[in-house]
Parts: C-alpha cells; sequence; structure tokens
C-alpha cells in the first residue's frame, strides 16, 4: 500500500517538475534571447551613450567659454618672460579648477587637467605642476589647431598619451585669438560614468586610422572574443552614414553610433549586449526542477505516513478474521478509525449475528448506549401474595439493599441461562424497576416489590406485594 501510494504520486510529481523545467527554460530562452527586443536595445544604448558623450563634452565648452571672459586670462600673454607666463598660467589653471570642483557642469567628473596654451599651440602652464611647458600641442591634436584657427570651441579625444577627453575655447583679446583654455578628463573615467548613466554595460571607444580600427579605450572587454577586423565594417558605415549600427557576433550583440561632435569624426562609441538578457536561462529554470525534488520529497512522507494510516487497520481486520476462521469466536474489533472504522463495526455486527451473539450496545465505561426496554429484563408479571415470610423480607430491606440485591439477583440469573449482561447498568435497572413499580401501585392500588425466578430459558421479575 505504501509503495503503491508513493510511487504513483512521486511519478506524476516528476512528470509535473521535469515539464515545468522544460517549459521554465523554453520560455526564458525565448524571452532573454528576443532578436527583436535585444537589437533596437543595443542600438539605443551605443546612440544614448554617443550622446552622453558628446553633450559632457558641449557642457565643457560651455562652461569654459563663460570662464574666459575674465580678463585675466588675456593678461597672462602680456607677462614679460617665459618663466613669469607659466607661473601665471598654472595659477590661472589652478584657480580654474578649485571652481571646477563646485560646478553642476562636472557634476559628473571633474577634470584632471587644466592648461592654457598659446596661438602657436605651445603649452604655456597647466595647473598644479610646472611640466611640459612649452610643448606644443597642435603638431599632436589637429582639432586643438583647427580651433586655434577658427577661434570655435571644440572638444576632441587624447589618444597618444595619457588618454583624455578635452574640451577647448579660445582666449581672445580685441577680437584676436591668444590662446586656448583646456579642460580634459581621463577617458576611461568618461565612459565609466557614461556607461553607468546609460547602459550599465561595457563601452569602448574605435577610430579609424588608415585602413584599420582600432579599439583605443574599452570598459569590460566590449569586443572580447571578436576581432578588430570583423568590427571595421560596422565601425565604417556608422562612420559614413553617421547613424548606429548594430549586427551580432559570436557572444553578443555589437553596437557602433559615430561621435560626431568629438573631435575630426573618426572616431565612435562602441556597446555590446550578450545575445542573451541572461547568461545561462538554465539557472533561472532550475528552481521549478528544485521545487519538484522538494515535492517527490514530500510525497515519500506523506506517502508512508498515509500507507501506514491506511494498511495498519486493515492489517488488523485481516489478522483478527483469521483468527476468528481458527476458532477463536468471541473476537471482535471495536475499532476507532475515521476511515476503516465503520467497516470494522460492520464486521462486529456480521460476527454478532453469525455466532447468535447479542450486541454489546455498552461504551468503554460498561455505560449503556440505549435505554433499556421492557425485554431486556424478561418481566413476565405475577403476583404472589402467599409468601409472607418472603413479603416481611422484601418489606425490611431499604430501597437501596433492595435495588442492590434485586440487579444482582437479576444479572447472576440472566448469566446462569448464558444470557449477556454487559449491556444492563445499574442505573437503568434501578429507574426501569421503579417505573413498574409506580405502574403496578397505579393499576392495582398496591406497592410491590420484585424477586428474581427463572422460568425455563428466562429470566422473569416477579411482583410481591409489600403495603
Amino acid at each position: 500500500m505504501r509503495l503503491k501510494i508513493i510511487v504513483v504520486n512521486a511519478l506524476i510529481m516528476a512528470v509535473v517538475g521535469v515539464l515545468g523545467f522544460v517549459l521554465c527554460r523554453a520560455a526564458i530562452v525565448s524571452v532573454a534571447s528576443n532578436r527583436n527586443a535585444l537589437l533596437p536595445e543595443a542600438t539605443h544604448d551605443v546612440q544614448g551613450a554617443a550622446a552622453r558623450f558628446e553633450l559632457d563634452g558641449l557642457e565643457a565648452e560651455r562652461w569654459l567659454a563663460v570662464k574666459v571672459e575674465d580678463p585675466g586670462f588675456a593678461d597672462i600673454f602680456d607677462v614679460g618672460s617665459p618663466q613669469a607666463r607659466g607661473d601665471a598660467a598654472t595659477a590661472r589653471a589652478d584657480k580654474v579648477f578649485g571652481e571646477m570642483r563646485v560646478q553642476p557642469a562636472f557634476s559628473r567628473g571633474i577634470p584632471t587637467l587644466v592648461a592654457i596654451v598659446d596661438a602657436a599651440g605651445r603649452l604655456v602652464g597647466r595647473n598644479a605642476s610646472t611640466m611640459q611647458r612649452g610643448e606644443d600641442l597642435a603638431v599632436r591634436y589637429p582639432a586643438l589647431k583647427a580651433s586655434l584657427a577658427s577661434g570655435v570651441a571644440a572638444s576632441e579625444l587624447w589618444l597618444d598619451k595619457d588618454r583624455f577627453l578635452a574640451s577647448f575655447v579660445s582666449i581672445r583679446k580685441a577680437g584676436k585669438v591668444l590662446g586656448l583654455l583646456i579642460a580634459a578628463r581621463p577617458l576611461n573615467d568618461e565612459l565609466t560614468r557614461v556607461s553607468d548613466a546609460i547602459t550599465g554595460g561595457g563601452l569602448g571607444i574605435a577610430v579609424v586610422s588608415g585602413d584599420n580600427v582600432n579599439l583605443v579605450a574599452d570598459l569590460g572587454d566590449v569586443l572580447k572574443g571578436t576581432s578588430s577586423a570583423e568590427v571595421k565594417p560596422l565601425v565604417t558605415s556608422a562612420l559614413q552614414n553617421g547613424q548606429a549600427s548594430v549586427a551580432p557576433f559570436t557572444s553578443s550583440y555589437v553596437a557602433v553610433a559615430p561621435l560626431r561632435l568629438i573631435g575630426d569624426g573618426r572616431a565612435a562609441i562602441v556597446s555590446a549586449r550578450s545575445l542573451s538578457l541572461v547568461s545561462d536561462p538554465s539557472a533561472l529554470a532550475w528552481p521549478a526542477l528544485a521545487s519538484a525534488g522538494v515535492g517527490l520529497f514530500l510525497v515519500v512522507i506523506a506517502g508512508w505516513l498515509l500507507g501506514g494510516y491506511i494498511s495498519t487497520p486493515i492489517g488488523q481486520l485481516e489478522e483478527g478474521l483469521l483468527a476468528v476462521l481458527n476458532g477463536q469466536n468471541d473476537l471482535r474489533f471495536q475499532m476507532q478509525h475515521a476511515e476503516v472504522g465503520g467497516l470494522a463495526f460492520r464486521i462486529d455486527q456480521l460476527l454478532n449475528e453469525l455466532m447468535g451473539v447479542d450486541e454489546d450496545t455498552t461504551d468503554a465505561d460498561g455505560r449503556s448506549s440505549k435505554p433499556p426496554m421492557a425485554a431486556n429484563f424478561a418481566d413476565a408479571m405475577g403476583v404472589d401474595g402467599t409468601n409472607d415470610a418472603r413479603r416481611a423480607q422484601l418489606t425490611a430491606l431499604s430501597d437501596q439493599d433492595y435495588l442492590a440485591k434485586l440487579y444482582r439477583e437479576y444479572l447472576a440469573a440472566k448469566e446462569q441461562l448464558g444470557q449477556p449482561t454487559a449491556h444492563i447498568d445499574q442505573q437503568s435497572f434501578d429507574a426501569r424497576i421503579r417505573g413498574m413499580e409506580e405502574q403496578s401501585l397505579a393499576s392495582y392500588g398496591r406497592r410491590v416489590r420484585y424477586v428474581v425466578e427463572v422460568r425455563g430459558s428466562e429470566v422473569t421479575l416477579l411482583a410481591v406485594p409489600v403495603g
């Protein structure tokens, strides 16, 4: 019984668990790898990152444009000696750097390099250092040279040594460009801020150099497993069309967006999004299978308990019936069980009927479960008025002693005839006798008391007048 319950329910639980795992995994894979959703999201990510990157450069240019209106910048170039001009430029750069620390425009990242260059593109001075004075920056950075020539503010990627996103505006006096004020942020820090704000994933900077495409800055290995040759058509297409391009590669969707407002138009933002929203769809479906495992464990425990609850009383019935067949005719089950108790009671009734034994209607304490009937006492009424000794003896007894004596004699006579007495209790017997005495008094106008007599195979109660 136990094994059958456990096996059947365990099979059902196992089938449901495996089916749930397969369906959950299939649904997760379908949703997580939805090409129609992931491709547009990759495009939006890289477009947003490029726009944020360009916006940071424009905000820096705007703030610097206001700052150079201070006449103190133009005065730097009127200082006589190069050493004095350099010290004045460094002091001014330090002051600008201090002001940047409290400006909302730089809340996402304060430039680490603030510098002033002259009209020829040579470094006059920089913040917190006297190094690099006189270095020709125009030779190395084309956008800086163009800005000196046109006087138009610009932003550019500096990639040759330390990698920066540099923004610069012209310093003028009487309409003449005297030099540039430069603010430069570390490129990797800028990529980190943009990634945190927009994509939450890896970002890179790709730059076209001749026939090659170089990934000059990479946050999070966005092209891991993908060669630059594979990405080159995507970068070239984005730069030529001025729009984002996206394509699936080995392990991710790679998206490229041009940086149109940064530098000379040869740089682009590169972003990657996994081919699936989750790295292992099965990991999300495992809880369904784990739940099925817990269910199997509970099925085993519940099946064992339920099987015992059913099989134990059935085994007792089987053993008891075998004992009856072997001659133990007085065996009765009297079983208290919510499921099998009714069957045991009917078997007890059947055995009583087959054995010719009156049904026991008493409870566990010997009390009758139904009131006694006149037939229980076999009270064939007769009146004996001639036995004065018997009458005197009955009259001399108190009511309590009389009823107790009569109850004992009645049970003894019943037992002598082999009749059951377990269902006759003292209280019910006394109540019946008093009722019979009251009925006799009403019928005959005389008080009577009863004595026990055995007549053949019956026990009778004989009424003796006592008053």
